[in-house]
């Protein structure tokens, strides 16, 4: 067995989580937990390690076994489960509409309101910074300042925005990052809807293998 496996075991049965709830904490896909807790994967990435290192709350030095465990154990971060919704999902969930039906859910390790949500980008409008498949972490009761990422709805659209938000005097802007879309000036009937407090790619669902 190889040492990032004999580690790997022994964080599982100190914390007393199985397989399955490790890769829906790290969202890391279960094939892929199971290779590396067996010893089955000799080079995994370092994308697939940092998950499980930040939940364990160990470094990769340690997770790796070439720097030992600390006698003292850091308690694993109290992750957050948040559903992963669709722009258009957003207002319903928002309304607490009982008819949404939840399938999917993301786990974050940063605290956030009962409210939060999580969306990801299909589009380029805010390239280069966030890339299409990018994962945002929306909370809606963290008031937005200049510059900060937000979701909105603008009245005359069926589908929320995620874009930049821009305040000049008493106007109010949503700037895409991607040069060829234009910059929205914002109605009176146009209102945030979250937040964005974390971006992240999900490595855990793109990586079938390590």
């Amino acid at each position: 067995m190889s040492k990032l496996a004999a580690v790997i075991k022994s964080l599982m049965r100190e914390k007393d989580i199985s397989v399955t709830e490790l890769a829906r904490q790290t969202q890391i896909s279960q094939p892929v937990l199971h290779r590396l807790a067996t010893g089955t994967t000799y080079n995994p990435q370092i994308e697939t390690l940092l998950p499980i290192a930040g939940f364990f709350g160990i470094s990769i030095d340690q997770l790796i076994g070439n720097a030992p465990l600390s006698n003292t154990p850091t308690p694993a971060h109290d992750w957050d489960r948040i559903p992963l919704l669709t722009l258009n999902q957003i207002t319903s969930w928002l309304a607490q509409d009982p008819s949404l039906n939840l399938t999917k859910f993301v786990s974050t390790d940063i605290h956030v309101s009962k409210n939060s949500y999580a969306v990801q980008l299909n589009d380029s409008t805010m390239q280069p910074r966030f890339a299409p498949g990018t994962l945002l972490i929306i909370d809606p009761e963290y008031s937005p300042e200049n510059q900060d990422f937000v979701v909105a709805q603008i009245h005359h659209q069926k589908t929320a925005t995620f874009k930049q938000f821009l305040i000049d005097g008493e106007t109010r802007y949503l700037k895409p990052l991607n040069p060829d879309f234009p910059i929205i000036k914002m109605g009176a009937d146009d209102c945030i809807l979250g937040t964005m407090v974390q971006a992240r790619i999900d490595y855990g669902k793109k990586n079938a293998t390590c």
